[in-house]
């Protein structure tokens, strides 16, 4: 939040902020936000109601009581609509990061080593470690890989 109020212009400046938790995200946010104008900008935390139950929500705003909507009301169903998007859009943006860093290895911070060659390495060595443990005219045993590569994996594990 802080890193889009700074770029925040008058023209991408929102009317409302709705986060998913209660009080204690909104006086998070209050506090996070201090340093920026609010005028203007309401800021409201939904909280799960009693058992968790969807359409019991409740509603907190700085200032003023917590408050409930009409179970099954249009504007009710509609902010949970919105909450249920942003949870399937977080959870969907974490198990995308979740499965790349599962794919990364410490090959790819080496240069010159790309898809290809850290494919090749590992399915040579079967693994990171092994590769690791290997000399340069055993790393140069793999299809592609010349002295001068050979080297730079070599000193990127020993260095």
């Amino acid at each position: 939040l802080i890193r889009r109020f700074k770029s925040m212009t008058n023209e991408n400046r929102p009317d409302i902020i709705l986060l998913d938790g209660g009080l204690g995200q909104l006086h998070a946010v209050h506090e996070a936000l201090k340093d920026f104008d609010l005028s203007g900008i309401a800021i409201i935390a939904i909280s799960k109601g009693p058992e968790r139950n969807a359409g019991k929500e409740y509603y907190h705003m700085i200032g003023k009581e917590s408050f409930s909507l009409p179970y099954r009301s249009p504007i009710a169903f509609y902010l949970q609509n919105i909450r249920d998007e942003a949870h399937r859009f977080a959870i969907g943006t974490h198990r995308s990061r979740r499965a790349k860093t599962m794919t990364q290895s410490r090959l790819d911070e080496i240069e010159g080593i790309g898809d290809k060659r850290r494919r090749d390495l590992l399915n040579y060595f079967g693994s990171t470690a092994q590769i690791k443990e290997a000399s340069i005219k055993d790393i140069q045993k793999v299809s592609g890989i010349s002295k001068k590569t050979a080297e730079k994996i070599y000193n990127y594990f020993h260095s």
